[in-house]
């Protein structure tokens, strides 16, 4: 999302857009491939600019554990302080510096540490999901399997009576 400075005028502003996520690299492109609704509203004070971004989309995704497919909407906000000239804030705040004839604001790579910092690292259908059997591969979400009370490997008779 390019954002023309000129266009940010003093006080609050508004913009919005629907695009897609080109700009991701893989693996992230092939989850987060539809399109996304960015609202960013800014306020601008001279040349410091504090802008809350938040990124609405619905995605894809299959189940880690049942390797159900569903779909699943989500919201990412962040927010960011832009100077346009010199950083006249403390070292500790994190801010984007622009030069101070810089035209365009480009968000992409703010879009794009939103959506990484932010993806689950197991992805599940529900939190209680109870995944696939190990030995029938059944979908334990829909029905019981009946492999459970097959016996087992002989070698590992002597561990299962640990658990009785």
């Amino acid at each position: 999302m390019q954002i023309y400075i000129q266009n940010i005028r003093q006080g609050f502003s508004q913009f919005t857009e629907r695009e897609g996520l080109t700009f991701l690299r893989e693996p992230y492109r092939s989850v987060y491939n539809g399109p996304a609704h960015i609202t960013v509203d800014m306020e601008r004070k001279r040349r410091q600019i504090r802008a809350n971004i938040t990124l609405k989309m619905t995605v894809q995704r299959v189940c880690d554990d049942c390797l159900t497919e569903f779909s699943e909407s989500i919201e990412l906000q962040s927010e960011r302080i832009i100077v346009i000239g010199a950083n006249e804030l403390s070292e500790d705040v994190e801010v984007i510096t622009l030069p101070a004839d810089a035209h365009q604001l480009d968000l992409a790579p703010v879009l794009g540490e939103m959506i990484v910092l932010n993806h689950p690292m197991k992805i599940l259908c529900k939190p209680d999901c109870k995944g696939l059997c190990p030995g029938c591969g059944a979908d334990l979400n829909i029905s019981e399997c009946s492999c459970r009370n097959e016996s087992i490997d002989p070698r590992w008779e002597e561990l299962k009576k640990l658990l009785k």
